[in-house]
């Protein structure tokens, strides 16, 4: 009987472009810890990746399970942590790259320094594998980005993602405390966020993946956000409810003041107090700041020159 604690990879798909997807399932297929199991959920019932999966993972065991209907991404995370078993998770997107140490460095720091959750460094990639950036930890200067172990993000947590989901390696025990996940956010910020008000959260230095920039990401401020009334109702509005959920869930939450206090400014377009409270997340302070007297014409426009630049 293997003696490791079981690693279970937790991957939704939907429609995943198949050169990329193969090459997400060799990273798999070539982590070099040695209890490892893989669950699929495929998001979407069209489609049968059952005898591509069956001709990569040879040797890594895996589950492969197709949905009677679309669930999306939020709930097909929180259905696969539901329904896995394991001693720790690792949530895993489609078109990715892991290197094969990803595993055993995440479980092997998570355990030494007995904390919930661990991200990691990770690479910049395009379309053809080519390197955009080496490592974004040493070349951002972004606070959700640079962040070290021992930080207390505990606060700008829940209005920022200082953990993409597809580095994320957590307790399972802890994941499973989790749910119901939020669908005010992503499973990643929300598991970020849960695990920095249950206890320790790590920063791993090492690149330990491979992020594809692509131009089917799902990611952006202000993606989907037309008009400045939808960025106050979506943005806004599901950042203050998840505010809420997360005291709900926490009562005792040692920066509760200070979130609530962020979520209300927020909500009541308050540039006093967002400038006061701007170290939360600086660069939505400043932006909702700006964006209190800016017309809509001129939301419009900002949104387009951001839009271009990606």
């Amino acid at each position: 009987m293997n003696s490791l604690p079981k690693a279970t990879v937790l991957l939704s798909i939907y429609k995943p472009d198949e050169t990329f997807f193969r090459k997400q399932l060799a990273s798999l297929e070539n982590q070099d810890y040695k209890n490892v199991e893989v669950f699929i959920w495929d998001d979407y019932p069209a489609e049968d990746y059952s005898t591509e999966i069956a001709n990569i993972l040879k040797k890594t065991p895996y589950t492969y399970t197709k949905c009677d209907e679309n669930l999306g991404y939020i709930k097909a995370f929180a259905h696969m942590v539901e329904a896995a078993e394991g001693d720790f998770f690792a949530f895993c997107d489609q078109d990715d790259f892991w290197e094969p140490q990803k595993l055993s460095r995440s479980i092997e720091e998570l355990q030494k320094q007995d904390a919930i959750l661990a991200t990691s460094a990770r690479m910049i990639i395009d379309e053809n594998d080519n390197i955009v950036i080496p490592n974004l930890h040493q070349q951002s200067s972004s606070p959700k980005e640079i962040w070290q172990t021992g930080d207390d993000i505990s606060c700008n947590s829940v209005f920022t993602c200082y953990a993409l989901g597809m580095t994320i390696v957590l307790r399972a025990e802890a994941a499973k405390q989790m749910l119901p996940f939020s669908l005010n956010t992503g499973h990643d910020k929300w598991s970020t966020m849960c695990a920095a008000a249950m206890g320790k959260v790590l920063f791993i230095d090492d690149v330990l993946q491979r992020y594809r920039h692509h131009s089917t990401n799902v990611s952006g401020a202000l993606n989907f956000i037309k008009e400045k009334s939808e960025y106050y109702e979506w943005r806004v509005g599901c950042a203050y409810a998840l505010a809420q959920e997360l005291i709900t869930k926490f009562p005792n939450h040692p920066q509760k003041e200070r979130i609530l206090a962020f979520a209300n400014a927020r909500k009541d377009k308050n540039v006093i107090q967002l400038f006061k409270l701007r170290a939360i997340a600086p660069q939505i302070a400043k932006f909702e700041i700006l964006l209190k007297f800016m017309p809509a014409w001129g939301f419009r426009l900002v949104r387009k020159i951001i839009r271009g630049r990606h």
